[in-house]
């Protein structure tokens, strides 16, 4: 049993990372779109 509950723990971990991993990026997109919203063209 303690082996599954290890598997089970390193894919967790995997997951919450890339879970982590996108909603950073996504952060990222959101704040180009936003800033381009208010300065148009300018960012760029």
């Amino acid at each position: 049993m303690e082996v599954i509950q290890e598997k089970l723990k390193s894919i967790g971990v995997g997951i919450g990372s890339i879970l982590g991993y996108i909603i950073i990026l996504a952060g990222i997109v959101m704040t180009i779109l936003i800033l381009l919203t208010i300065f148009p063209g300018e960012v760029i």
